[in-house]
């Protein structure tokens, strides 16, 4: 008998020995999560409420899932950092009662314990709280409120439902007591907590209303003055951490060159293009919430400059019927010219007193011209004949020359 029962004993450790080394586990990525809470409490008459599932390490999903049918899951999987929401029936017996939800990932898990009380018996205990609604500063802040009892064997008990909201001291008592909180800062929008109390007559709830972070702007310099060949600049923004804010520019010549968007306190760079007209401002205004600050960028204007250009580069010369004028086919243009608020341009044909060219106005292109005859251009052939632009501002005028060359099939 013992030596069967030693056969027995050795084939069962022969096939947990073969199931061991043929079953090695997989290896997979480490990956951590936490709860920004492990319980909570609900009163009997149910309600929603949420807890912050963190990433910690790693890359990996989670899956969540209750094991009480009357609490109710409203997001059973992520990939990151989120809200996980759930949602809690009324309890209809006297009875509290207790359920989990457990959050699991590749490696781990993590778990909530929701206790929900049960309908409260006929009053023999009369509680209140003062106050019962609070308003916090963006900043955060401290405080304590009131549990006034009457009976005895009064018992109670708080507990927050938010992870920025804390209660420092009373989390129980019997009778009259105290409970202690603090609000954490708040860098985002206004938001909206509780500290429930939990007591024999059902629940009290202390409010809470936390206003939104307050963003000011303010840029060092305000103001900058660029030469006539523009230029890089940075300037200095100012801003509560935690504001997002954007920069734009009102003028294509003024450009953000980093960053345009950001959070916090930051430097702003920009270029000036180079100015080929007159004496121009544009702006660059940094958006943060409702704040805002604006830098006046004024550049200076360029110098008064005559030039143009001939197209084509060989002008066609013919006379116009009648015998007292030529036609010239092409295009004199000082669009190039610089300088700011030209009034005129006005081409003259081999002398800067000789016949006008074109209009001479405001336009800076004479198209097609005719000439008088002569001026050089008179017969078949090639000539250069010199043509001369004169542009007007406020501040003077300037004039320029070039030689130009015309082909004549028999001008006048």
């Amino acid at each position: 008998m013992r030596s069967c029962r030693i056969l027995v004993f050795a084939l069962g450790v022969a096939t947990v020995g073969g199931c061991t080394k043929n079953n090695n586990p997989v290896q997979s990525t480490p990956c951590n999560y936490t709860l920004s809470s492990t319980s909570q409490s609900a009163a009997a008459e149910g309600g929603a409420s949420s807890v912050n599932v963190t990433r910690s390490s790693g890359t990996c999903g989670w899956t969540a899932q209750s094991d009480a049918s009357w609490i109710t899951v409203s997001n059973a999987s992520g990939a990151d950092t989120a809200a996980l929401g759930y949602s809690v029936s009324a309890n209809t017996t006297a009875d509290p009662r207790t359920g989990h939800v457990t959050v699991n990932w590749t490696g781990g898990s993590a778990q909530l314990t929701v206790t929900q009380a049960g309908v409260a018996p006929p009053a023999v205990c009369a509680y209140s709280v003062n106050p019962v609604a609070i308003t916090s500063p963006a900043a955060g802040n401290s405080g304590e409120s009131t549990v006034t009892v009457t009976g005895s064997n009064c018992s109670w008990s708080a507990q927050s439902n938010q992870f920025w909201i804390h209660v420092t001291s009373g989390n129980s008592g019997t009778g009259t007591g105290t409970i202690g909180y603090t609000v954490d800062a708040n860098a985002g929008g206004e938001r909206f907590g509780r500290i429930i109390v939990t007591h024999t007559a059902g629940t009290t709830d202390i409010s809470f209303t936390q206003a939104g972070l307050t963003c000011t702007a303010a840029l060092n310099p305000t103001t900058q003055s660029a030469a006539i060949a523009g230029g890089s600049f940075t300037t200095a923004f100012t801003t509560p951490s935690g504001c997002a804010w954007t920069a734009a520019s009102d003028a294509s010549w003024l450009t953000i060159a980093s960053p345009s968007t950001g959070t916090g306190d930051a430097t702003i760079a920009y270029a000036v293009a180079a100015n080929t007209a007159g004496t121009r401002t544009g702006h660059i205004t940094v958006t943060a919430g409702t704040a805002s600050a604006q830098l006046t960028v004024t550049q200076s204007a360029a110098p008064l400059a005559a030039n143009f250009t001939v197209t084509p580069a060989t002008c066609p010369v013919a006379p116009v019927p009648g015998g007292t004028k030529n036609q010239l086919s092409c295009t004199f243009d000082g669009s190039s010219s610089t300088g700011g608020e030209i009034n005129s341009y006005v081409f003259r044909l081999g002398s800067a007193v000789g016949p006008i060219l074109g209009p001479g106005t405001t336009n800076p292109k004479a198209e097609n011209p005719t000439a008088d005859c002569g001026q050089g251009l008179a017969g078949t052939g090639t000539f250069t004949v010199n043509v001369y632009l004169q542009i007007t501002s406020s501040s003077g005028s300037s004039t320029i020359f070039k030689s130009v060359t015309f082909t004549s099939t028999g001008a006048c």
